[in-house]
């Protein structure tokens, strides 16, 4: 294996591209790049390219929060929705004419329910 190493090394330094491109990345790894003039020439370049992708991965995230509730209100929209179906018809058997006569005739049992209908009197115009 260092031997690999060696000889690959060896490879880099005789070849005139490669040796170049071995440059590259050992200033890069060192640090060294940083201090280059090409790149210091173009030091706002990088903070704008860094600043625009620490916003990018800042709206993402809020986009992913906002999507995540999104997500949870449309579920309990659905399951207040359902519970007030089954509320909705609790409330409509109980106020069925037959199941409050039930009740009422529970409590007072000598009331009796009229079987004449009622007399509408139209106002006069």
């Amino acid at each position: 294996m260092a031997g690999k190493f060696s000889t690959l090394i060896n490879d880099i330094k005789t070849n005139p591209n490669l040796s170049k491109i071995g440059s590259v990345f050992q200033d890069l790894i060192d640090g060294n790049i940083l201090v280059r003039k090409s790149i210091r020439r173009q030091y706002i370049l990088v903070f704008l390219v860094a600043s625009f992708c620490i916003i990018y991965i800042g709206n993402r995230y809020t986009c992913d929060t906002a999507m995540r509730r999104q997500r949870e209100l449309v579920k309990e929209i659905e399951n207040r929705r359902f519970e007030f179906l089954g509320i909705s018809a609790e409330l409509t058997e109980e106020s069925r004419g037959s199941v409050i006569e039930d009740s009422v005739s529970a409590v007072i049992p000598d009331l009796q329910v009229s079987r004449v209908p009622s007399i509408v009197i139209k106002p006069e115009k």
